[in-house]
């Protein structure tokens, strides 16, 4: 009885839309479970739109949190900055500022190659969507996002724990 006052080409349309929608919905979920098993580097190589091997600056996080992000922001986010040493620079990718970003830790670097261990490597969870937030400034070697106040918490306490060399990926 919802649809009564619509007639029979009204409701045709509906339903097409409708079931479009269905095929975009189950088409996007498949493309972003997919871009979280390829790995980061391989992915930051093929399309440019991720970014592999980054580390935290906790010197800044630490400041910008006992500053609450009151530095200049009215919006009640955090800055976090995020480094890496690479030959490939973060301006030369596919990402800029304004983009959301979604940060997980990367097990795509092995820790391995790096001269630690299997045991090592393997105490380490996968955490995807630890956090996310939107890119604000960008370098060959840094990037900063701004995140909620809950998310660089748990970040930081992430940090100052048994995770506190964890490799991260946007």
């Amino acid at each position: 009885h919802f649809t009564s006052h619509l007639n029979d080409v009204e409701i045709s349309y509906f339903n097409d839309w409708e079931r479009m929608i269905d095929l975009e919905a189950d088409a996007t979920k498949q493309n972003i479970v997919k871009s979280w098993l390829v790995p980061s580097l391989e992915r930051e190589k093929r399309t440019g739109k991720c970014i592999s091997s980054l580390t935290v600056n906790h010197e800044i996080l630490s400041c910008n949190l006992a500053q609450n992000g009151t530095n200049g922001n009215s919006d009640g986010k955090i800055p976090v900055q995020f480094e890496r040493d690479s030959a490939t620079a973060i301006t030369n990718l596919k990402i800029e500022p304004g983009n959301c970003a979604m940060i997980s830790t990367d097990h795509s670097i092995s820790d391995v190659e790096a001269g630690g261990t299997m045991k090592q490597m393997k105490r380490f969870r996968k955490r995807m969507h630890l956090m996310r937030g939107n890119i604000r400034n960008m370098s060959d070697n840094s990037i900063t996002i701004f995140v909620s106040k809950g998310d660089a918490d748990q970040l930081n306490k992430m940090i100052v724990s048994k995770y506190h060399d964890q490799i991260l990926r946007f």
